[in-house]
């Protein structure tokens, strides 16, 4: 895994204990000032349980934001936050200073960090399928032109981005459903959307929607809906008009 820390038997302990905790949080129905506190409380331990590897992931990140450092560098890094076993030098808290400085400017994200009951299993059985969200709905901005260095096969709308991260964050055979412009159904600078919702999706449903459904965006939308890591079939694809 990325940073080797799927390997380590101390990011396995500290997955474990938070995935724990998460789930006792869920299941605790909170009916009282105290229960929402306790609650509170098991998710802050949750967030120090991964503090260490947030801040080994800041540091990753930020290499594509200017900061030099190297894979050796990382990795001893990665062994004194998760144990301790590596002295730190006053280098290396300088690159982690600068790390937590760039994160924080950029607002960096680690999906697999904040939540780890979705993305992060320790059992063999749980890491051999897609792991991910089981539902994804969304209303993306469009009309941004962007060029991001992971989405450079595609038409540069911002709402395209979105619908590759969303398949992204998907987990197998969960529903994604992004209300869009209509454009990228039969536009051809959108060609390489629909080939990626077909090779890795299910299209369950469109629905087009009235000109005037957003008072301030005069463009004609859709909402759809896909099935992630699914194959698209030779099912049906339901397609309605309102208005």
């Amino acid at each position: 895994g990325q940073l080797s820390m799927l390997d380590d038997p101390a990011f396995n302990r500290h997955v474990t204990a938070a995935t724990d905790l998460l789930t006792r949080i869920s299941a605790r129905v909170a009916e009282t000032v105290e229960d929402v506190k306790a609650q509170e409380a098991e998710y802050e331990q949750v967030r120090a349980e991964l503090k260490p590897y947030r801040r080994l992931a800041h540091l990753w990140t930020a290499r594509h934001f200017g900061t030099d450092v190297e894979d050796h560098q990382v990795q001893s890094m990665g062994k004194f936050l998760s144990n301790g076993t590596i002295v730190p030098i006053p280098a290396y808290k300088r690159l982690l200073a600068r790390a937590e400085h760039i994160a924080s400017q950029n607002m960096f994200f680690h999906w697999d960090l904040e939540f780890p009951e979705v993305f992060l299993f320790s059992d063999e059985k749980a890491q051999s399928r897609v792991n991910g969200f089981n539902a994804i709905v969304g209303n993306p901005p469009y009309g941004a032109i962007e060029s991001l260095p992971r989405f450079t096969d595609l038409h540069k709308d911002s709402f395209v981005f979105f619908w590759k991260q969303s398949l992204d964050l998907a987990g197998q055979g969960a529903y994604v459903s992004l209300i869009t412009p209509a454009a990228w159904l039969t536009g051809l600078s959108f060609q390489n959307l629909r080939g990626l919702l077909l090779d890795h999706s299910e299209l369950k449903l469109v629905v087009g929607l009235p000109y005037d459904v957003f008072p301030d965006a005069y463009i004609d939308t859709c909402i759809a809906v896909v099935r992630g890591h699914c194959a698209s079939s030779d099912g049906e694809i339901l397609v309605a008009q309102m208005g």
